[in-house]
């Protein structure tokens, strides 16, 4: 069983949050019942809770200090879920900057109790077994299952997001505790994907390889965010936020490998070609041609890296049906050979 302790400064609030579920079914069970925040310091010490359940507004101390001194204690590994009055909307969306798992609205509403608790309770499982979300983008089931247990965006600035980073090794970079980051394990791909919860202004400071999905406000269409951030990763680019011009780098992302014409990209999203060309150019900085030749080349040289395929055999996988011009064009891009990048020798 986890262990519960809510915090409110109403007692009717504490009882109606206890008879509201039947807490163990879930496996729950609360463990102490405290009418201030000094007192739920003292109770969290001393009891060393899985879940502290909080109201935000309390005379002398509120949720938002509680959950702040507790995060400044890294012996105390509690999650948060918070339960706030209408009025206190914009107070919950800081509480989960500070790490949150979710927040509940007053009146509580047994659907809404239900499912916050059940995502927690997975997030809980996956923490006690150190597991990440195992995921096979061919079994579009679990997937599905799999995101309905992904927490959803608290609005505002903070989105959901897929990150693609190289395959985590000892004291590699993780994404901060205030991301909410929950792990994913993907089948046939050998790097560390996380599910985050951010503003996307933060990612924009990652450095190193390193690719991201377009923003969503739940993991509801995980499938596709998985395959943006996977295209993004291989193909080194980053997503603009203007949406029409998102859509036509995920799709380069995507299909660069295939013979992609101008006319075929622009009857895709419905454009003229010259309305596609500006556009994209506008919000990207560089041409669609360009944009494809480096998504191609920037797969090319993980496959240079990671695999023992032929250079041959790289230049057709990526898109490049004439090996002399990717033989060029590599050199011209990257300032090296084909054969000097694969065994790190200079130009």
């Amino acid at each position: 069983m986890y262990r519960v302790i809510s915090v409110d400064d109403e007692p009717w609030a504490l009882t109606g949050l206890e008879e509201i579920l039947d807490w163990e079914k879930y496996g729950f069970t609360i463990c102490a019942r405290c009418t201030s925040a000094t007192q739920a310091l003292e109770e969290i010490a001393r009891q060393k809770p899985d879940v502290v359940c909080t109201d935000i507004r309390m005379p002398r101390l509120s949720g938002i200090e509680l959950i702040s001194q507790v995060r400044s204690q890294p012996e105390q590994d509690v999650e948060f879920i918070i339960i706030s009055a209408y009025s206190d909307f914009e107070v919950a969306r800081k509480a989960i900057n500070y790490g949150a798992a979710g927040y509940i609205l007053k009146p509580l509403e047994q659907s809404e109790v239900s499912a916050t608790v059940l995502r927690l309770k997975e997030r809980l499982d996956r923490k006690r077994t150190n597991g990440p979300v195992a995921l096979d983008l061919g079994d579009s089931k679990s997937v599905l299952t799999a995101a309905a247990g992904l927490p959803s965006s608290p609005g505002g600035e903070r989105q959901c997001f897929i990150l693609v980073t190289e395959k985590a090794r000892p004291h590699s970079w993780e994404p901060p505790r205030e991301w909410a980051p929950i792990p994913i394990e993907l089948a046939g791909v050998d790097r560390s994907i996380w599910f985050c919860i951010t503003e996307p202004q933060a990612l924009k400071g990652l450095t190193g390889r390193v690719g991201w999905s377009l923003p969503r406000q739940s993991a509801q269409e995980l499938p596709d965010m998985l395959h943006e951030a996977l295209a993004a990763f291989n193909g080194g680019f980053t997503y603009s936020p203007h949406p029409i011009t998102a859509g036509v780098q995920a799709y380069l992302g995507e299909n660069f490998a295939q013979n992609i014409s101008l006319g075929r990209l622009a009857t895709h999203f419905f454009l003229s070609e010259t309305y596609l060309c500006e556009l994209f150019k506008k919000h990207t900085g560089c041409t669609v041609l360009n944009f494809l030749i480096q998504i191609r080349l920037s797969n090319a040289c993980l496959l240079l890296e990671e695999s023992h395929m032929s250079i041959k055999e790289i230049a057709a996988a990526v898109g490049f049906n004439d090996y002399s011009y990717f033989g060029r064009i590599f050199r011209r891009k990257i300032g090296r050979t084909p054969d000097q990048f694969r065994s790190g020798g200079q130009g």
